[in-house]
């Protein structure tokens, strides 16, 4: 007599399972055995092991974190089964390698996403330095030739005129930009042209009272 709760074959005379004590059901006795256990072979879950390598692969060469992380987590997981019993001990050469290509496509991409950002901002910086110093630059300039506007003949000034005005050659060009003046009586247009980019350039007038104007960007100080 087979037990109808956990299926252990008792003795025909028995009333109650000798495995797990449970009464025996009149009807169960004869020679039918129960539904057969599935083998150990027909229970294990199906590995996705081809998934999560193909995941990790396109990750180290396309998509990074997009699919470097579901390989990640999902190679921890089947891999966990697979110590636990349930998925077959085949699959995890290769679960491993698509989680560990997963890890590194994701920390690749992570880590070229975050040197562009670095050096953009670097760039920008420096172009933003750049353009204050010519600026500074050509206030002095401007400064400059005022002082010569305003002294007389006598002292090698312009004695109320900008005419004779030139650059020192020292501020011609230094290591911010190239400076170039073009000098009318009563007004200077000053163009400095970047030393970091020769399509940065910053235009400006100077007019009677050595007041800077009309200031123009271009390149990338727009």
């Amino acid at each position: 007599m087979y037990c109808s709760a956990c299926a252990h074959q008792n003795e025909a005379t028995s009333k109650f399972c000798a495995n797990c004590g449970k009464p025996l059901v009149a009807g169960t006795q004869g020679v039918t055995s129960p539904h057969p256990a599935p083998s150990p072979q027909e229970a294990l879950e199906a590995g996705r092991g081809g998934l999560i390598l193909t995941f990790g692969i396109l990750s180290i060469l396309l998509l990074g974190p997009i699919l470097g992380i579901p390989a990640w987590v999902m190679g921890h997981r089947d891999l966990k089964k697979i110590r636990a019993g349930l998925i077959a001990v085949g699959q995890q050469r290769l679960t491993q390698a698509g989680m560990v290509l997963g890890i590194i496509g994701t920390f690749v991409q992570v880590v070229g996403i975050a040197i562009a950002v670095g050096l953009s901002f670097f760039s920008a910086q420096s172009i933003t330095s750049n353009k204050d110093a010519m600026i500074n630059d050509l206030n002095n300039l401007a400064a400059m030739a005022y002082q010569y506007r305003v002294r007389p003949a006598s002292m090698d000034g312009g004695a109320g005129t900008y005419t004779g005005f030139t650059i020192p050659a020292k501020m011609q060009t230094n290591e911010n930009a190239t400076y170039v003046a073009t000098v009318q009586a009563d007004e200077i247009e000053f163009v400095a042209t970047s030393a970091q980019k020769t399509t940065n350039t910053i235009t400006v007038k100077c007019d009677g009272d050595g007041r800077l104007h009309g200031w123009t960007y271009a390149g990338d100080f727009m």
